[in-house]
């Protein structure tokens, strides 16, 4: 009868370094799948931030300039362009009360010329959610400064004048295309005015990236702008009568720039005006209580003097 003879240590030896680099390799191929896979899914996550907080700096600057684009007689800056409700890239005016869509790709100027904001993911039917709230909205027209409040909410916290939203990949109940909300965003993010950034009750079901965009955002560089207003017809008054207006002189009457969404948006009511000397004032707004604004009277022809202490409101 034959035997079969048993490999020798060497052997056996070279059959385990075999063996061994057989589950290295396909270990290092799972670990590197999956590295890959982490790094594709952080890479995305990178961008989307990127892109979340980019389609909010455009926002600001629309609201910010949006007088200077419309130049209608009650249009001031702050306001916000309506959702694009039918997924064509458009935005669909009038805006709805408690209007939630996606962000128009752009906005058609009255000039003609476009003013880009996003079409991130909009190519495979992931383009940015947008809610704005009613005092906000371009169409109808509102009326906004810095004592404007809104109903909208994230997480409970007011103070809110729109939100962003990145669907994330569908889960088992949710098909698309849709012109749905509740085919791409979850829990009681389908509908505004009341926004969340996490979910308590299914977390493993909710994948929204949110990020907001504050009232006290807006008003920044809008306070500004109307500080500046007002310190063109401040500096009028000084030349006219060698001092800043006294706090009791600082009316309507006296002080009147010549913009009319000034008045129609009752930023005046909303002005507090002190004189600290002839030549110098400050300026706080209602509701932005964290901004001050010095007025340094500078003689005609040369630059304003117009400071500000505070970032937001």
């Amino acid at each position: 009868m034959a035997s079969t003879a048993l490999p020798n240590k060497r052997q056996q030896g070279v059959i385990l370094l075999a063996l061994f680099g057989i589950l290295f390799i396909a270990g290092a191929g799972v670990l590197i799948s999956l590295l890959d896979g982490n790094a594709i899914a952080q890479r995305r996550s990178n961008n989307t931030s990127i892109a979340m907080r980019e389609a909010k700096e455009a926002l600001i600057a629309y609201a910010t300039l949006y007088a200077e684009y419309y130049g209608a007689t009650n249009s001031g800056p702050g306001f916000l362009p309506c959702p694009d409700s039918n997924g064509d890239g458009i935005e669909n005016v009038p805006c709805a009360a408690n209007s939630l869509g996606r962000i128009p790709q752009s906005i058609t100027l009255p000039n003609g010329n476009f003013f880009p904001l996003s079409n991130y993911n909009s190519s495979i039917d992931e383009q940015l959610w947008y809610g704005v709230a009613d005092n906000f909205r371009r169409s109808p027209l509102g009326v906004i400064n810095s004592s404007t409040i809104t109903g909208t909410t994230l997480d409970g916290q007011g103070r809110i004048a729109a939100i962003l939203i990145a669907p994330g990949p569908p889960n088992a109940s949710q098909s698309r295309p849709s012109n749905t909300s509740s085919r791409y965003l979850e829990d009681s993010n389908i509908t505004a005015p009341s926004f969340v950034s996490s979910a308590i009750v299914n977390p493993d079901l909710f994948n929204d990236r949110v990020l907001s965009i504050t009232i006290d955002e807006i008003m920044g560089p809008i306070t500004r702008q109307v500080a500046y207003l007002l310190k063109t017809e401040l500096d009028a008054y000084r030349v006219a009568n060698l001092a800043y207006p006294a706090d009791a002189d600082f009316t309507p009457l006296n002080i009147a720039p010549a913009e009319a969404w000034f008045t129609a948006n009752s930023w005046f009511a909303n002005a507090n005006y002190v004189r600290v000397s002839n030549n110098e004032a400050t300026l706080t707004f209602t509701g932005c209580p964290n901004i001050s604004y010095t007025l340094l009277y500078n003689p005609p022809n040369t630059p304003d003097d117009l400071r500000r202490t505070g970032l937001r409101c």
